[in-house]
């Protein structure tokens, strides 16, 4: 099956240079030398090989002069155009849910869709309406996704899966811009390092806008040594670190937008081994911090944002956690007004709490 993916490829690409792809083209059609094939033209067995194509596969997409995605689940049928039977077999190719295929969506200005028989079902930009509905991704950013915030960014890969976890932010690098060095057998810690490489790079505090799943106390080992410690209301004390541990946590943050106008940062944010270092203004009661982000949540067109907040709480000496976790909280009237406005310094921790309570 991959060999015949090849040729039907290269077959497919030699007809684009010729007067047979007015379908696709309009007036002279593409001429292009190579073409590209990851399954073959990536030497696996080599590290650096695959570090460098993984880091660099975004920017080839970009440069393509078109890309072809291949839908192995889908028939088109026989007739012209996408009825709606059709149209749903579409939105539910498989294709749309792999991690890998989120870059080669958004990346090329030319994407050409084909079904299992290598017949063209059509272009991004025929299908953008089906695609959007397929991947929650709204039509503007098809075309330009950098637009989008981080935490927008991060819910179109929410529902979507790798076979190796590391893949899961590896995947993304293009996407945010970034690049990092692939350690496969790290495990979650590859989504880790994602964020903190965004946090180098950006001033977007919407990659804080996350909601992890409510915590389960089937998942005991992982948090605590006793089958019985965590048996007392664990999401109302459950606490975890600054990062989301998966880009499943942002299947709720779709709708945020960044405002910079509104909050003011004094200095850029900074990884330590103490925690995330953060010059925040923010309410304080006792050991809890109320601190307002510079985003903001947009659920309908026509009514106000929600400004979003995060909750700390003090573990250690001038150390912090985000508590209650698997929810996204906004700022109300009501937090304008208790506990005391301050400017301080603090560290939160970045990876999840090991500590309850």
């Amino acid at each position: 099956a991959g060999y015949r993916k090849i040729k039907k490829f290269c077959a497919i690409a030699a007809t684009f240079q010729s007067k047979s792809c007015s379908w696709l083209c309009e007036g002279e059609p593409p001429r292009v030398k190579y073409g590209w094939v990851d399954t073959c033209c990536i030497d696996k067995k080599s590290s650096a090989e695959l570090s460098e194509a993984i880091n660099s596969m975004y920017g080839w997409y970009m440069k393509a002069v078109y890309c072809l995605a291949y839908l192995t689940d889908y028939v088109r049928p026989r007739s012209q155009g996408l009825y709606a039977d059709q149209q749903q077999q579409f939105r539910k190719s498989r294709w749309f849910t792999r991690g890998w295929t989120l870059q080669e969506l958004l990346a090329p200005e030319e994407l050409i869709f084909f079904d299992q028989d290598w017949n063209p079902i059509g272009s991004k930009d025929l299908l953008r309406h089906q695609i959007s509905e397929a991947t929650n991704i709204e039509i503007e950013y098809l075309k330009s996704p950098f637009h989008a915030s981080v935490a927008t960014r991060m819910s179109w890969a929410s529902r979507r899966s790798t076979t190796r976890i590391e893949d899961i932010a590896y995947c993304l690098m293009g996407l945010f811009q970034v690049n990092m060095p692939l350690l496969y057998g790290e495990g979650p810690k590859a989504f880790l390092r994602l964020q903190q490489e965004i946090i180098r790079s950006s001033f977007d505090e919407s990659i804080f806008a996350w909601a992890e799943e409510e915590y389960k106390p089937t998942l005991r080992n992982k948090y605590s040594s006793g089958p019985r410690a965590m048996s007392r209301n664990p999401v109302r004390t459950y606490s975890s670190g600054i990062f989301a541990t998966s880009p499943a946590a942002f299947r709720f943050s779709a709708n945020m937008k960044n405002n910079y106008h509104v909050v003011n940062r004094p200095s850029p944010f900074t990884i330590t081994n103490y925690g995330l270092r953060m010059d925040v203004e923010c309410r304080q009661s006792n050991n809890i911090l109320r601190l307002r982000l510079s985003c903001e949540e947009w659920r309908t067109l026509y009514g106000p944002p929600l400004w979003v907040k995060l909750v700390l709480r003090e573990s250690t000496h001038n150390q912090y956690v985000r508590i209650q976790p698997n929810t996204i909280q906004h700022w109300s009237e009501d937090d304008d007004e208790p506990g005391t406005l301050v400017k301080k310094r603090i560290y939160v921790m970045l990876h999840e709490s090991l500590s309850i309570g």
